[in-house]
């Protein structure tokens, strides 16, 4: 699992991707919400639970995620 902190724009070649169902969890901790999305290699491995990959960010985090899908979500074409 991986904490997500800070999110940094890094420019990359797009690719081809299969694409795949995710879920998604709040996270009480401590007194503080965390946001995690969770991926899956197979529908094997969803239907049990068993996560390949993990993703939790931190309030500021999702801050700056929030800021990247509002910047980007309403720009139509791709931005190159």
């Amino acid at each position: 699992m991986v904490l997500i902190n800070k999110i940094k724009h890094r420019q990359k070649d797009g690719g081809h991707h299969k694409k795949k169902e995710c879920t998604y969890s709040i996270i009480c901790q401590d007194g503080t919400r965390f946001l995690q999305i969770d991926t899956y290699s197979s529908e094997e491995k969803r239907l049990i639970g068993k996560e390949s990959q993990t993703i939790r960010f931190t309030p500021k985090g999702v801050d700056r995620l929030r800021q990247i899908l509002d910047k980007y979500s309403t720009t139509t074409g791709c931005i190159c």
